[in-house]
């Protein structure tokens, strides 16, 4: 959007987590989440979703994997041969697996993105232990009046 635009020109944002670990106290291993009004009970906006798949969940394998589910199994993959099987089974995940397995192969990339990777949690972590200092010093401040 740009200064001016009116807000029908927002496009809708989907948010899409894929979990390592149990989030939501279920058997679900697929979740939607939209924000809601908490007095009204309204959806406050189609425009923002949150999808979240937990892949600790994952039912046993069925023969007529489709969509989410296949893609989440890919992504849960453990070994070359689990990756090998499921491209076999669907022509995107095959690129994936292609992208996968170049980006591995790539040692200089691999090396780029554990810098990247580096910088971000010692970034975070330099804002964090910044934003503990200024806390204290408000602490002390108050305790000194």
């Amino acid at each position: 959007m740009k200064k001016g635009d009116s807000y029908d020109k927002l496009r809708k944002c989907i948010h899409v987590s894929i979990l390592d670990f149990s989030w939501f106290d279920d058997d679900l291993y697929y979740h939607t989440v939209h924000l809601y009004d908490d007095r009204k009970k309204e959806r406050y906006s189609d425009l923002l979703e949150l999808q979240f798949l937990e892949l600790k969940k994952l039912p046993p394998e069925a023969q007529s994997e489709k969509g989410i589910l296949r893609w989440m199994r890919f992504l849960h993959g453990k070994n070359r041969k689990e990756f090998e099987y499921m491209a076999g089974k669907d022509e995107y995940i095959r690129k994936a697996y292609g992208t996968l397995v170049k980006m591995s192969a790539d040692e200089k990339k691999q090396m780029e993105y554990e810098a990247q990777e580096k910088a971000l949690r010692d970034y975070q972590s330099q804002m964090q232990s910044a934003e503990n200092a200024g806390f204290r010093k408000v602490q002390l401040r108050n305790v000194k009046r």
